[in-house]
C-alpha cells in the first residue's frame, strides 16, 4: 500500500510538467500552530509551532498543483518528559476562485509524515522515528498586497495513518506568497 501511495505522490508531482510554459508559479512561507484534535493524540500531547514552505504551479484559472514541506517543532507530552516532532512532505491540488484582490482556495493533499518521539526517564533519553502516510485538507484566503505578493491565512487538517492511533492536527497559519509570472 505504501509503495502505491508513494508512486501516486511522484505522479502528482510530475503531472504539471506539461504545463511548464504557461501559468503562474508561486513560492510561499507559512507560520502556524498545530493543534492536536483526536482521541489519544489529543490526550497525550500539546500543540506545536508549525512552519512550512510551499511551491505551486497554477496551470489553469481555477487549478494549481504543488508541494509543501513542513515541520511541527515540538508536541510536548501532557504528562511526563516526552516530545514528538513531525516533518512532512506533501504534494497537493488546489482549487482557486479569484475575486478582485482576493483569492479563495480549497486544498487537498497527501504525503509522507516522519515523526520522531523522544522520552526522557530520569537522565536517560530514548528516541524512536516512524514514517507514515497521511492526507491533508483545508482552505484559505489570500489578499494581493503588492505586485506579485500576497498575504493571507490558511487552515488545514492533517491526518496521519499511524498503526496504533489516529494522529490529527488542525493547523491555522499565516501565509506569505511571492508570485513568479
Amino acid at each position: 500500500m505504501k509503495k502505491v501511495l508513494i508512486a501516486l505522490m511522484l505522479t502528482a508531482c510530475m503531472t504539471t510538467a506539461g504545463f511548464a510554459a504557461k501559468g503562474t508559479t508561486s513560492l510561499s512561507v507559512l507560520a502556524g500552530y498545530a493543534v492536536p484534535i483526536s482521541g489519544d493524540w489529543n490526550d497525550m500531547v500539546k500543540g506545536s509551532m508549525n512552519a512550512a514552505v510551499a511551491g505551486d504551479y497554477q496551470f489553469h484559472d481555477m487549478f494549481a498543483a504543488g508541494l509543501e514541506i513542513g515541520y511541527n517543532f515540538k508536541h510536548e507530552a501532557e504528562v511526563g518528559d516526552a516530545e514528538v516532532k513531525i516533518l512532512y512532505v506533501a504534494p497537493y491540488a488546489k482549487f482557486l476562485h479569484k475575486k478582485d484582490k482576493m483569492t479563495f482556495y480549497g486544498i487537498f493533499g497527501f504525503g509522507w509524515y516522519q515523526s520522531k518521539a523522544e522520552i526522557t526517564i530520569l537522565t536517560v533519553t530514548t528516541s524512536t522515528t516512524e514514517s507514515d502516510l497521511g492526507i491533508n485538507l483545508g482552505g484559505g484566503i489570500m489578499f494581493d498586497v503588492a505586485e506579485n505578493m500576497q498575504l493571507g491565512g490558511e487552515v488545514r487538517w492533517h491526518h496521519v495513518f499511524v498503526e496504533d492511533m489516529a494522529v490529527n492536527n488542525i493547523v491555522p497559519a499565516v501565509k506569505f506568497s511571492y508570485l513568479f509570472n
